[in-house]
C-alpha cells in the first residue's frame, strides 16, 4: 500500500516552531509558556498566532478615582464630628492646668437688679461662654449679660433659664450667703467670695472658686477645677473626667472630702497643722509632703484622692 504523499498545492499545517522562528526573526515577543486556550482556532482546525490578551484596566493599576473618593468621604466625616463637638475623640490631651481667671468682661451690657431680704438660692440652667458670680450687697442680686437674661424671682430665690448660645456671658453679684445651684451646658463657671453651699456643673468648661467657704459639689466632664483660698465644709466633692484638680485651702474637721479625675493630675496644698486621714491612689504615683497618711490630732477629716491616669501631690502650705 503506497503511502500518501502530499500533493503540490495542497494544505499543509505548519508546526508551531515555524511561528516561533518567524516571530523571533521579526523581533516580536512570544508568550511563554504555551497555553492552548490562548490560540485562535479556525473551523478547519489550523492553529493561528496567539492573540495578546490584555488585563482589564482596573486590574492593571488601583483606581485613583476610588482613592480620591475615599479621602473626600473621610475628610467630610472628620469635619462633621468636629462640628458636633467630638473633637476630644481625636485629642486626648488634658486641658490647660490654669483655670480661667476672674474678671468682668463687659463694656456694654444689659443690667437687671432684684431685691432680696434673706437667704435664698440662685439657680442657673443654661448655656453661656462663661458665668461669673461675685459676692456683693446683702439685699440685692445684680444680673449683667450680653443679651437680656430671662430672670424670674420667687421671694428670695432667683432663677435664670435659657440657651443663650456662644458669645454670651453672664455676670452676677449677690449676697455672700446665697446658695448656688448652677448648670452651664458648655462654658466656664467662676465663683468668688461666697460663704454658702455651692453645686456647680459644666459639661465642657473649667470651674474656678476663690476666697470662698462652704460645702461644695463641683463637677466638669471636660475641664479643670481650681480652688484658691477656699475652706471646704463636710461632704464636699470635686470631680473631673478629663482635667486637673488644684486645691489650696483648708478642710473643716471632721468631714469627708473627695477629689476624683480620670485623665488629669491632682494637686492639694494644706496648712501644716491640717488634720486628715489620707487615702490616695494615682496612676502616675503619689507624692505626700506630709510623709504620713494620718496627720494632726483627732478629730480627723477623711481625704480621698483618685487619679486613674495622673499624678497626685499633697503639699504643706
Amino acid at each position: 500500500m503506497q503511502s500518501m504523499q502530499p500533493q503540490e498545492g495542497s494544505y499543509q499545517p505548519r508546526e508551531r516552531s515555524t511561528w516561533q522562528e518567524e516571530e523571533q526573526l521579526a523581533g516580536q515577543e512570544i508568550e511563554q509558556p504555551y497555553n492552548e486556550s490562548r490560540w485562535n482556532i479556525e473551523e478547519r482546525g489550523e492553529k493561528l498566532r496567539p492573540t495578546q490578551q490584555q488585563e482589564p484596566r482596573s486590574a492593571q493599576r488601583p483606581s485613583a478615582r476610588k482613592a480620591l473618593i475615599f479621602i473626600a468621604v473621610l475628610m467630610i466625616l472628620i469635619g462633621l464630628l468636629s462640628s458636633m463637638g467630638w473633637g476630644n475623640v481625636f485629642n486626648s490631651s488634658v486641658p490647660d492646668k490654669q483655670p480661667v481667671p476672674m474678671h468682668k468682661p463687659f463694656q456694654n451690657s444689659i443690667e437687671q437688679t432684684f431685691q432680696v431680704n434673706g437667704q435664698g438660692t440662685l439657680t442657673i440652667n443654661g448655656y453661656f461662654d462663661s458665668i461669673y458670680i461675685n459676692s456683693g450687697p446683702s439685699n440685692a442680686v445684680g444680673v449683667q449679660s450680653d443679651t437680656k437674661a430671662q430672670v424670674t424671682q420667687n421671694g428670695n430665690d432667683i432663677s435664670i433659664q435659657g440657651n443663650y448660645g456662644p458669645g454670651n456671658t453672664l455676670s452676677i453679684t449677690l449676697p455672700a450667703s446665697m446658695n448656688l445651684n448652677i448648670y452651664n451646658g458648655d462654658g466656664n463657671i467662676n465663683i468668688s467670695g461666697t460663704t454658702s453651699a455651692v453645686q456647680a456643673k459644666t459639661v465642657d468648661g473649667n470651674i474656678f472658686v476663690e476666697n470662698a467657704s462652704g460645702q461644695m459639689t463641683l463637677n466638669t466632664t471636660s475641664g479643670n477645677i481650681g480652688l484658691n483660698n477656699v475652706s471646704l465644709a463636710d461632704n464636699s466633692s470635686l470631680t473631673s473626667n478629663s482635667g486637673n484638680i488644684d486645691f489650696s485651702g483648708t478642710l473643716n474637721a471632721p468631714g469627708n472630702y473627695t477629689m476624683n479625675t480620670i485623665y488629669g493630675d491632682i494637686d492639694v496644698s494644706l496648712p501644716q497643722n491640717a488634720r486628715f486621714a489620707l487615702d490616695a491612689r494615682g496612676g502616675d504615683g503619689v507624692h505626700n509632703g506630709f510623709n504620713t497618711n494620718d496627720t494632726g490630732d483627732n478629730p480627723h477629716s477623711s481625704l480621698t484622692l483618685r487619679s486613674d491616669n495622673g499624678a497626685i501631690s499633697i503639699h504643706k502650705q
